[in-house]
């Protein structure tokens, strides 16, 4: 029996960026992709997040610009004294948390 190999029509074989995860055919011209194993969306050119609409290179550039902002706003919000919402996750300068 002969094992199906993929032609170029048919796309290419993309590596799922979440470790150990797995590999599938994506069709040429996809932007974003989810996996069918975890459910990850991605772009599978790059392997980055998912970023339609942006080019790779484009993505890269944001993202090293806004690589600290998660933490530069923890920060923020441990100066503040605020605290998350313990329903949703949000900032909130409530103590009891969203309404």
């Amino acid at each position: 029996a002969r094992l199906w190999q993929p032609a170029s029509a048919d796309g290419a074989i993309v590596n799922c960026p979440t470790p150990g995860c797995g590999q599938f055919v994506v069709p040429p011209d996809v932007e974003s992709v989810q996996c069918p194993t975890c459910k990850r969306d991605f772009c599978p050119r790059c392997g980055s997040d998912a970023h339609p609409g942006v080019a790779c290179q484009a993505f890269k550039a944001w993202r090293s610009a806004n690589a600290n902002a998660d933490q530069h706003f923890e920060e923020l919000m441990a100066r503040e004294r605020w605290r998350r919402c313990p329903k949703c996750g949000a900032p909130s300068e409530r103590e009891s948390g969203c309404n």
